[in-house]
């Protein structure tokens, strides 16, 4: 539930989001930005929402809460990355030197989002039971 109100709550505060689908992408293909320029753009966008948010740099700093709104973030951004860019290809055996660059590029976004993802599933939510009392009082007569 609180996974859903933080993505409901970050949907309502990107308006102008340049890691969101669909924000100025008709007139984007005109324009396609070089994979240097967008991992720039991501890696900037990352920082200043981080600073906005107030998280911290340090992945094992960060509170729950904090790691899911890094997520969703790096999660963005890497979808804006793939719909501009594709999906990289270093997942193929055959490297050839662009695919080089562009894994070297782009596999601090993606290590990072792996390793949320990994610190997400290993902290345990802290949930709160509150157990009502009560009094069984029997009278027989």
């Amino acid at each position: 539930m609180r996974l859903r109100q933080s993505v409901f709550e970050s949907k309502e505060q990107e308006t102008s989001d340049p890691c969101r689908l669909g924000s100025g992408q008709q007139g984007a293909s005109d324009h396609k930005p070089s994979l240097e320029e967008t991992v720039e753009s991501l890696f900037r966008r990352l920082r200043e929402k981080r600073q906005s948010l107030g998280l911290p740099d340090n992945m094992k700093e960060m509170t729950q809460s904090q790691m899911v709104l890094e997520k969703i973030t790096l999660q963005k951004c890497l979808l804006y990355f793939e719909s501009v860019h594709g999906q990289p290809r270093f997942i193929l055996f055959f490297i050839h030197q662009e695919t080089k660059q562009e894994k070297n590029l782009v596999k601090p976004l993606y290590d990072r989002y792996q390793m949320i993802k990994r610190l997400l599933c290993a902290s345990p939510t802290i949930t709160t039971i509150v157990r009502k009392t009560h009094t069984h009082t029997h009278t027989r007569t």
